[in-house]
């Protein structure tokens, strides 16, 4: 037992100098024992008796010469040989497989051949990416708190390979960080075990979406996204490395200890382990509650995501900009993606909603070969009337003259209300009803669709 490990410390260096050490401390500590060993031996012997004497009696037979010897060769074959075999045959597979045995006795057979990489800061990442995010939802009952660790593979997604474990563990940062091995199993960086800990099993990620959803605006996300991807950079993603993300909710947090999350990533395939962890901030504690029209936001309040119509700003969702119906919810950017009636939406890429030329006016998106973007411009064609109004040639909206109508031309209605058919009047058209119940007819008195009753 000594042999294998005192083998298993020397294996496990990574100076060339500390197996010297460690086999010399090996041989004291051998030393030290064999003598403490008789040294007790002597004692206990001398309490029995104040005198004692050995006799040793030659063997004078063929025979019993012949047991002594085979006795000699039995005990050093267990006790020397068989122990030394068995130290060599350990030193010899560890050395070729490259593993040592008690870890594989543990972990089973592994490698360091395609670890999974955490984003770290020293991965060299703008903006200070990513760190592992932590997310307080309002609409939750219960207390818990969604973590979201993203990760780069070595292994694409179609190459149907296990997809990468995040193991994760709590601990308080005051106490120094864990390595990948403590994470991994748990332990907080004294060896102790940590204050929650588990894992979680990756999945493929959209890494462009997720940075907006956490707080990063759109030129850091395009800028930590170009970073990735660039091929001239160690990372290539997309080409050499793949995004993957772990998410999970962790209850009954800790908050007293003022803890992070430390992660760290397996490559199921081929056993290996990030080479460091990843750690959130030090989660502080809240009163839990979101800032208004704020959906979901992280442990210190910062909003995440925001009801429709607004977007986040700090702690607390603003309305989208002017004549905005609907931004995005889960950035910073006031760029808007939906104008409300009255507005249309700019072709100049800014994500702006200006006021349409003509009241009643649905719509006046702008096309995207049209030039009124630009700087001179500061109201929209119209496109499409409200309902009940038609488009005159000169851009502006007209009442119906036809009652019930829901969209027409100058003379005529192209689409009634609902409960109503377009019926030839001469040169113009008007709507008459389908009938009782009906909701939807080609012509009245042939129903296509009944109401709900």
């Amino acid at each position: 037992m000594v042999l294998v490990a005192s083998d298993h410390l020397i294996l496990s260096r990574e100076k060339p100098v500390e197996p010297l050490w460690i086999t010399y401390y090996v041989f004291m500590t051998l030393n030290f024992d064999n003598m403490l060993v008789r040294f007790i031996s002597y004692v206990r012997t001398m309490e029995r008796a104040p005198t004692w004497k050995v006799d040793v009696y030659e063997p004078t037979s063929p025979t019993s010469a012949d047991h002594v010897r085979r006795s000699d060769h039995i005990q050093r074959l267990f006790l020397v040989w068989i122990p030394v075999a068995f130290a060599i045959s350990l030193n010899t597979s560890s050395r070729v497989f490259n593993i040592l045995p008690i870890t594989l006795l543990r972990y089973g057979l592994v490698t360091n051949d395609r670890p999974v990489v955490m984003m770290t800061p020293s991965v060299g990442l703008p903006h200070s990416c990513c760190p592992a995010e932590a997310v307080w939802n309002s609409t939750s009952s219960d207390e818990s708190i969604k973590f979201s660790i993203p990760c780069l593979s070595r292994d694409a997604p179609e190459d149907l390979v296990a997809a990468p474990v995040v193991y994760w563990v709590a601990w308080p940062r005051r106490r120094g960080t864990p390595t990948s091995l403590q994470v991994r199993e748990g332990r907080g960086a004294d060896g102790s075990r940590g204050i929650v800990s588990g894992h979680a099993t990756a999945t493929p990620l959209q890494l462009e979406f997720w940075l907006q959803r956490h707080g990063y605006g759109v030129s850091q996300a395009a800028d930590i996204f170009n970073t990735l991807t660039d091929t001239n950079k160690r990372i290539g993603m997309y080409h050499f490395a793949f995004p993957y993300v772990a998410e999970f909710s962790v209850r009954g947090w800790p908050w007293k200890e003022n803890a992070a999350i430390y992660a760290v990533a397996v490559n199921m395939a081929t056993g290996a382990l990030s080479p460091e962890p990843v750690s959130s901030d030090v989660l502080l504690r809240f009163d839990g509650k979101c800032g208004p029209h704020c959906m979901r936001c992280s442990h210190q309040g910062i909003c995440r995501q925001c009801k429709a119509g607004f977007r986040p700003d700090g702690t607390t969702c603003v309305p989208c900009g002017p004549g905005c119906q609907k931004c995005d919810a889960l950035s910073a950017s006031s760029e808007c993606s939906e104008c409300q009636a009255g507005y249309g939406l700019s072709s100049d890429g800014r994500g702006r909603c200006l006021p349409c030329s003509t009241r009643n006016c649905q719509n006046c998106n702008e096309k995207a070969d049209s030039q009124a973007h630009e700087a001179t411009a500061r109201e929209l064609p119209c496109r499409y009337c409200l309902e009940g109004h038609g488009l005159a040639p000169d851009g502006s909206c007209f009442p119906c003259k036809q009652k019930n109508c829901k969209l027409c031309d100058v003379n005529r209605c192209i689409q009634c209300q609902s409960a109503f058919a377009i019926v030839e009047d001469g040169n113009a058209t008007r709507c008459d009803p389908c009938g009782e119940a009906c909701l939807q007819c080609e012509k009245p008195g042939n129903c296509r669709a009944c109401r709900d009753r």
